[in-house]
């Protein structure tokens, strides 16, 4: 389990990675395509936006209840990226 700091830095790590593919994706997209990938854009950065939301609001937590809180914002990370990554790779055509 990471801290806080930690948690945020992955977070941010994983969700700028994913984004880059999608700007990637999107220098070379059609048009109708376009659209669907810039989507995908703002759900990812949404995320990113809920994901932070969760971490900087657990001030009413104590001990355990921090990282078990913590824990839950890293199942939802993993549960979310997925259904993101699906998504793309459906846009794009990969069959993963």
């Amino acid at each position: 389990m990471a801290n806080r700091r930690e948690l945020k830095k992955d977070i941010n790590l994983i969700i700028n990675e994913f984004a880059e593919q999608i700007l990637s994706y999107m220098d070379f997209a059609q048009k109708e395509d376009f659209q669907k990938a810039d989507d995908l854009l703002n759900k990812t950065a949404d995320l990113l936006d809920d994901l932070m939301f969760d971490i900087n609001h657990h001030s009413a937590l104590v001990g355990k209840e921090v990282k078990v809180h913590f824990a839950k914002v890293e199942k939802k990370l993993e549960e979310q990226m997925d259904v993101l990554e699906k998504e793309y790779d459906s846009l794009t055509g990969n069959s993963n």
